[in-house]
């Protein structure tokens, strides 16, 4: 069989999860795909509701694969209690296998390899990020249709990491985030980093483009979603910040290299 990951097209649009200091925050781009044609006015920040909980949920991949994902959650999750902190992980598992049975049948009741290399070829894979709280801990969950997994991400008793990413952008996402973030950030300051974040990952990634969207969930998970007026106030806020102090910064780049290179006891060409 070939090399799934060589053959593969990337997949599409851009999804973060960060763990604050009380709530959690999801945002994403507006960027879909459907039969190859791109849309930039998607709304991929969703809630799906349990007997005694809401989840919030981002987003990213082909637009129809992640609904009917979406759609079997719902069925799932209504009137289920979250009575652990892996209940709506196991949920996404079941809903992912339900689509990827039925995306089987389709195609001649494929093999679960035929099929993994037909979504990577066709660019049809999706990501569900789900966020919660389970006993007033953070638990941030990453569905992916490839594998048909839903490992913990971020969050939990001893979390590891306080965020998470998925889309084309995820590799970009993460470094800004690590250079820009930290763990425990109060509201305000996380969502203008997520806002930044998306930002400058549309300004790099063709796959990623629309409208920020955010959303938030609070300990008692109960899920809402920022203001678009406000996201996208926030979003002008920064850009205008990034045009001003772009010459300083750069200056003051420039000037580091120089001096840096000083240092070095080298000529060009060497003799």
């Amino acid at each position: 069989m070939n090399d799934l990951h060589k053959s593969s097209r990337k997949p599409v649009t851009i999804a973060i999860g960060m763990l604050g200091d009380d709530a959690i925050l999801v945002a994403a781009d507006s960027q879909s795909t459907r039969d190859n044609v791109k849309s930039t006015k998607a709304f991929k920040l969703d809630t799906v509701l349990m007997a005694d909980a809401e989840i919030l949920i981002a987003q990213a991949g082909h637009v129809d694969n992640a609904s009917m994902v979406l759609q079997s959650l719902a069925r799932k999750a209504k009137g289920t209690s979250l009575s652990c902190d892996d209940t709506f992980a196991k949920l996404i598992q079941d809903a992912l296998f339900e689509v990827r049975s039925e995306m089987r049948r389709q195609h001649f009741n494929c093999s679960s390899e035929e099929l993994d290399e037909h979504m990577y070829k066709e660019e049809l894979s999706c990501h569900i990020l789900a966020a919660h709280y389970f006993n007033g801990l953070p638990y941030i969950y990453h569905g992916n249709l490839v594998s048909g997994t839903a490992p913990k991400v971020a969050g939990g008793r001893n979390p590891e990491q306080y965020y998470a990413t998925a889309g084309t952008g995820r590799d970009l996402a993460s470094y800004l985030l690590d250079e820009y973030s930290k763990p425990g950030m109060s509201f305000n300051p996380a969502f203008a980093t997520l806002i930044y974040t998306i930002g400058e990952v549309k300004k790099h990634d063709t796959y990623c483009s629309g409208l920020t969207r955010l959303g938030f969930i609070g300990s008692d998970n109960a899920a809402g979603l920022l203001q678009q007026e406000i996201v996208n106030d926030v979003a002008f806020q920064i850009e205008k910040f990034n045009e001003l102090t772009r010459e300083e910064r750069n200056q003051k780049m420039f000037t580091m290299f120089d001096e840096v290179a000083k240092k070095v006891p080298l000529k060009y060409p060497p003799k």
